[in-house]
């Protein structure tokens, strides 16, 4: 007993750090001392730089403590979540150390704070060896993004975008409708819909919700990009899926693995799945390249994470006058090709119009351009390249007269790249040119 009072008796001095790792900014704003018990004092103020917070005690008694708040503050951009409290001591046995307030599972949200108080004291009726006096504290909190699932991808705590958009159908006027082509889909339509979207700090426009849950959205600027070069294919080129090799050719991808020779009866034709990109001459169209290297390239990692590698339709689309759009739309499924970014579908521009009943097939935009270009949002008064081409050679155009149409491969250059958003989104914002939806997950 004599030992152990001696023991009591002299200071011990705790020192501690609080460390916090994140790939976002979360960190320490603030540490105080408080609810001082008996002898305990600060050896020193405690201190904090970006994620580091220091503090030095003396305790001189049992049953002496002294308590710390450590404020933990999100100034970044994407709501976090404290996966862990470690707890790293000495083994003092004289020393206790618990927290209290902020706990394991707490979300911190962008702009909120948090506070972690931690106690320190020196327990009474316990014998410690004379030299061991000094014991040393770090608690590590562990952050990570609030909203990742076990499979590590990132969801959305709230509803997801496709949910959140779905709750607002229309049947008559601007909005969103049901696709009666494609089940689970939905299509914007109308002169100007609430459909604007900011991504890559741009102005973009959704085309529809998918049945999987991506978003297709449209930029609105336009690129400069012909579809494919005058000459890049030599006349004598083995390249007989194009008719024209020396005006540049209708094919999006590989000639081998989407459209060939026997195109009499594509919808019949199992569908094919072209996972690259190549450079090689005679291979992918130039627009193709464009868009999947150079283009995507220029985009940084945030925004390319939020960009869905989608399996898209590039079958060859007929120029019957009396085709029908579900007619339309079997052709273009009847080949696929799987990428990052891609243009406008013909059977996209048909159903972005409101008035179905005199523009609902590529026929009845023609016959009816007048009406028809005043109430689809599409139309923008240009040549701008749709991603379907055209049986005899050329490929589908939304042309500046408002109607769909044939060019040749180079002979156009006005382009408005298109992509499909990541399912794993929500949405803010109410879509209109003024306040466009962003996206906050």
């Amino acid at each position: 007993m004599t030992v152990g009072y001696a023991v009591f008796n002299s200071v011990l001095n705790i020192k501690g750090t609080s460390g916090i790792s994140s790939n976002w900014d979360v960190r320490i704003t603030n540490v105080v001392s408080k609810n001082i018990v008996g002898g305990a004092t600060n050896a020193k103020e405690p201190t904090f730089e970006a994620l580091t917070a220091s503090m030095e005690v003396n305790l001189e008694e049992p049953k002496d403590s002294i308590e710390y708040d450590i404020t933990v503050t999100n100034n970044g951009t994407i709501d976090a979540k404290l996966d862990k409290i470690n707890l790293t001591d000495s083994n003092n046995p004289a020393i206790k150390f618990t927290t209290s307030g902020l706990t394991e599972g707490t979300k911190l949200k962008v702009g909120e704070s948090a506070v972690l108080t931690l106690k320190v004291e020196y327990l009474d009726g316990v014998s410690v060896d004379p030299n061991n006096m000094s014991s040393t504290l770090t608690v590590t909190l562990e952050y990570s993004q609030s909203n990742i699932n076990n499979e590590g991808i990132a969801v959305p705590e709230g509803p997801t975008a496709s949910e959140q958009l779905t709750e607002n159908i229309v049947t008559t006027g601007d909005g969103l409708y049901e696709d009666t082509t494609e089940a689970g889909r939905y299509i914007y339509r109308g002169s100007n819909p609430d459909n604007y979207i900011t991504f890559n700090n741009e102005r973009w426009r959704i085309i529809s919700v998918e049945s999987d849950g991506t978003l297709k959205i449209k930029r609105h600027a336009t690129v400069k990009q012909v579809w494919d070069s005058n000459g890049r294919r030599a006349a004598t080129a083995s390249a007989s899926y194009c008719t024209s090799k020396t005006f540049g050719c209708n094919v999006w991808g590989s000639s081998t693995t989407m459209l060939n020779n026997n195109l009499e009866n594509v919808t019949t034709m199992p569908i094919q799945i072209n996972g690259e990109v190549y450079d090689l001459p005679k291979s992918e169209s130039d627009i193709n390249s464009y868009l999947n290297r150079t283009y995507y390239g220029t985009l940084d990692d945030e925004v390319k994470s939020q960009i869905d590698n989608h399996l898209w339709n590039v079958g060859l689309l007929g120029t019957t006058s009396g085709q029908t759009l579900e007619t339309d739309v079997a052709q273009e499924k009847a080949y696929k090709w799987r990428g990052n970014i891609g243009l406008v579908n013909v059977s996209d521009y048909v159903r972005a119009n409101s008035n179905m009943e005199k523009c609902g097939t590529k026929a009845l935009l023609q016959n009816n351009v007048e009406t028809c270009k005043k109430t689809n949002y599409m139309y923008s008064g240009v040549d701008s390249w749709t991603m379907s081409p055209m049986t005899g050679g050329s490929v589908w155009i939304m042309n500046s007269a408002g109607y769909l149409s044939g060019n040749g491969a180079a002979y156009s250059d006005v382009i408005q790249p298109v992509l499909y958003l990541i399912p794993d989104i929500s949405l803010d914002g109410e879509g209109t040119a003024i306040n466009p939806y962003t996206i906050v997950s």
